[in-house]
């Protein structure tokens, strides 16, 4: 029988008023479910904070009192054996692992890269505290699944807009009104595109950073998702172990959320009979979601947005992004959140892997009968091979 409670731990001692808003925030934006019991170890003089009414973090949405898991401060390391351990000091993780040594130790130090400290760590917890639950996800997903199958029968084409500079010249192309349209990330923001589109299909995120955070920019994606959704239909489509978090937040979107497992073995065109992809150890959405989606359903398919970027480009912000989705105030917020984010983000020899990924992926399409066409130039080299003026 799969375990339904959970208690959790955070160490070392927290010894300012910040620290702890932080902590807590994150806590209630990640593991906001009424099955886990978290112990804080905190400083003699935070003992009687007022939990709820912290100041929020800067850079962060406020999610704190908005939880229903159950959070309690302590002044000393609790002697119990927890079922994970969050050490917010990376340095102190072997320590704990000592005291704790069959307790899983995880680092949320939020000055770690966010893939190997935060993403990974509360993320973990907040999947594996909910797989009790994990045929009502499933459920809910293959629904939709069905759903969206259903509304895009008899369509042999689609449409993949990514967020590059080149979606600002959308308009110089012609689209078919019956094809499967797939957006990504904070092309939703483009209002003007989804009017000229007429409607979009599906809309897919994968990137931890930008849609899976307590950032200020989360949340305004979110919100501006179920504002689209008031008025037209769409399916959401994300990483399958993030269905639990998602609804949790946003309760709205359980009739268009769509989950694929990110860990199978093998290139595979997600569909209702084998809804999961290849695991990858930097994926892409255009590579992990949105061109596997398109080859699954349609023969003929036209990307517009992958630019990638030249030897020329700055190496601080190697990706360039339509004019009509920046949101530079909300991004920044992103890296409030995820001090660490500069760091980590995309070296040249993981972007050359994402150019030699992606057309191996083309490839494997080819051979199933799919057809891929660029609409505009791209320092891609395998879609500037495929570009047509159309």
């Amino acid at each position: 029988m799969l375990k339904t409670k959970f208690h959790v731990h955070i160490e070392p001692q927290i010894k300012t008023k910040e620290k702890l808003s932080d902590i807590i925030n994150r806590i209630n934006w990640w593991l906001p479910f009424d099955n886990i019991d978290i112990t804080i170890h905190v400083a003699e003089n935070l003992l009687n904070s007022d939990i709820n009414h912290l100041e929020t973090p800067t850079g962060q949405f406020r999610y704190i009192g908005k939880s229903n898991c159950h959070i309690h401060l302590q002044d000393a390391t609790v002697n119990t054996i927890p079922d994970y351990l969050l050490c917010h000091v990376n340095d102190e993780v072997k320590y704990y692992e000592a005291v704790f040594p069959n307790t899983p130790v995880l680092t949320i130090d939020k000055f770690k890269p966010f893939f190997k400290g935060e993403a990974s760590s509360w993320g973990r917890v907040s999947y594996e505290t909910q797989k009790y639950r994990i045929s009502e996800y499933d459920s809910i997903s293959k629904r939709n699944i069905i759903k969206f199958e259903n509304s895009i029968r008899d369509i042999d084409v689609s449409y993949c807009f990514t967020s590059g500079p080149s979606l600002d010249r959308y308009r110089k192309h012609y689209f078919k009104k019956k094809s499967l349209k797939i957006i990504c990330n904070g092309v939703i923001y483009n209002k003007e595109l989804l009017e000229y589109l007429g409607n979009i299909d599906l809309l897919c995120v994968l990137d931890v950073y930008y849609f899976f955070s307590s950032s200020i920019y989360t949340a305004k994606f979110f919100e501006t998702v179920i504002e689209y959704l008031k008025n037209k239909s769409m399916y959401i489509v994300m990483p399958w172990y993030k269905l639990p978090l998602v609804l949790s937040h946003y309760p709205k979107l359980e009739n268009n959320i769509i989950g694929i497992s990110t860990s199978h073995t093998e290139l595979n065109f997600p569909s209702l009979k084998t809804p999961f992809v290849k695991k990858e150890k930097y994926p892409n959405v255009l590579r992990t979601f949105m061109l596997p989606i398109a080859s699954a359903y349609t023969n003929e398919i036209y990307i517009l947005g992958a630019d990638g970027y030249s030897s020329n480009d700055s190496r601080d912000e190697n990706w360039k992004y339509s004019v009509q989705i920046k949101n530079d105030e909300a991004r920044n917020s992103v890296k409030e959140v995820n001090p660490a984010l500069t760091k980590e983000r995309e070296s040249h020899s993981i972007y050359l892997e994402h150019c030699k990924q992606l057309d191996e992926l083309l490839q494997f399409g080819r051979k199933k009968g799919n057809r891929y066409y660029s609409m505009e130039k791209s320092n891609i080299e395998c879609l500037n091979n495929i570009y047509i003026d159309k």
